[in-house]
């Protein structure tokens, strides 16, 4: 995890923004609100969305805040199995909203984006070496498999 020791006034100001943000107006697709291990390491459930194979799922989503945020984007990291393109075997996510971060983005933008990218997989930035060629080149069973790792390990 990242060293936190200097972090800056303004990343624990936006980071505060963030939270309040998502506590006036939580998103229908997360669970639970977060549980902060601290002020940088947030956990939350998120939803799979109904339009894809991780419908009814329930994943644990840690996201790791840089000592400087907003200007570096946050870690996303899927706690919970799963089989996406995007979302690397050690669970880490590679969405297209973290690689063209920019510092107005919110933790609720990047929520928006993964539940997006859960339902549509983004072929630029595919991270899984197991389901990023059944999506590319077999997407009937990538879909099958994905559902089958949904009902085994989503909470």
């Amino acid at each position: 995890m990242e060293d936190h020791g200097g972090a800056t006034s303004d990343a624990v100001q936006r980071i505060g923004q963030d939270i309040e943000e998502l506590k006036t107006n939580p998103p229908e697709w997360v669970d639970r609100l977060p549980k902060m291990d601290d002020q940088y390491n947030w956990r939350f459930i998120v939803i799979g969305p109904s339009s894809s194979p991780f419908c009814g799922g329930k994943f644990c989503i840690l996201v790791v805040f840089p000592k400087d945020y907003p200007q570096k984007p946050p870690d996303i990291i899927f706690g919970t199995k799963i089989f996406h393109p995007n979302i690397a075997e050690d669970g880490k996510a590679s969405l297209p909203v973290l690689h063209d971060w920019m510092p107005k983005f919110t933790i609720k933008k990047v929520f928006v984006h993964l539940v997006y990218c859960l339902a549509f997989p983004s072929l630029d930035y595919i991270v899984n070496r197991q389901a990023g060629p059944k999506f590319r080149f077999n997407p009937s069973t990538y879909k099958t498999v994905a559902a089958e790792w949904t009902r085994k390990y989503a909470v």
